[in-house]
């Protein structure tokens, strides 16, 4: 099973922490492909920037950093996002979905790093693509007998 960069898992890379990865080999290996960064190292790239929590957050310190998030800044987002909705703004219906997108990942950034926030958004894209029956329920795929749940554990246990 290949996994995001190649690597089978995180305990496959130095000392077995994706938080002590060189940020910016990501953002090198990247342009060396002419290929654009993935989500988590943009955000996490942007955080290191401006001094901001990359893997810094402990298991306690989570409800607030999602209180701050959800009540403030996705607040503002979602809010904007109504405003161009009503304006009738594509361009602006665009940029709100990608704050909320970027703010989103902002906090997995902070509590689990880029490189863990790209590797589990390839494992549920991955997981996502097994649901095999055409129909929806709310504009959500229906899981099919073919389902496989995506497995995160291994990239959030304390060693």
């Amino acid at each position: 099973m290949e996994e995001f960069g190649g690597k089978k898992n995180p305990k496959s890379y130095p000392d077995g922490d994706l938080c002590n990865i060189n940020p910016m080999l990501g953002v090198w290996l990247a342009n060396k492909r002419g290929t654009e960064q993935n989500l988590g190292e943009m955000v996490e790239e942007f955080h290191r920037k401006f001094g901001m929590p990359v893997c810094e957050t402990s298991s306690a310190d989570i409800p607030r950093i999602l209180g701050f998030r959800t009540d403030t800044m996705l607040d503002e987002e979602i809010t904007e996002l109504n405003e161009a909705v009503l304006d009738g703004n594509d361009a602006e219906i665009l940029d709100a979905l990608a704050d909320i997108i970027y703010v989103a990942a902002g906090t997995a950034v902070e509590i689990f790093g880029g490189r863990t926030l790209d590797i589990a958004l390839q494992r549920v894209h991955k997981s996502n693509m097994t649901k095999d029956t055409p129909e929806t329920r709310g504009g959500k795929g229906i899981k099919g007998p073919d389902f496989k749940p995506v497995e995160l554990a291994d990239l959030v246990e304390d060693e």
